[in-house]
């Protein structure tokens, strides 16, 4: 048994002949099949580790969009923080902040093989940005990533 490329076959409505084309065989992007890392490690620090960078808090508490954006750009390693920041400050003004936060934690959480899910990130966002972001901000300082 031999094995042939596959063809596309085309029959002529006129004739009543069909007619074999053969077809290279094509490079298809890489499906994503891996699910997200789930890590079983937790935070270094609590959601009331606001006590270990108290400017930090009180900078998220004041413009929470400041501090996103700074740790959005140690995390991704990224040139600059302005579109992160204005991403989160547009997105608070609807009540968005939650989605954009709670995916920039997840990034955090993937990379660090945090234990967690997009619940508690969004959750966590919506109900108490200053202390999260803070939370995100210590585990980054801790990973080293802060200069």
């Amino acid at each position: 048994m031999s094995m042939q490329p596959p063809s596309i076959a085309d029959q002529s409505e006129s004739s009543g002949t069909i007619v074999v084309v053969p077809v290279e065989p094509t490079a298809q992007a890489p499906m994503m099949t891996s699910k997200p890392k789930r890590g079983s490690k937790q935070f270094h620090s609590s959601l009331c580790s606001w006590y270990r960078t108290p400017c930090t808090c009180l900078l998220a508490a004041l413009c929470p969009c400041i501090i996103y954006g700074q740790n959005q750009k140690v995390m991704l390693e990224k040139n600059g923080c302005v579109p992160d920041c204005l991403t989160y400050a547009f997105c608070s003004l609807f009540g968005g902040h939650a989605c954009v936060g709670g995916k920039g934690r997840g990034i955090l959480r993937n990379q660090r093989g945090i234990a967690g899910g997009c619940e508690s990130d969004c959750c966590g966002h919506f109900f108490c940005s200053p202390c999260v972001l803070t939370q995100e901000k210590v585990e980054l300082l801790d990973a080293g990533k802060y200069d």
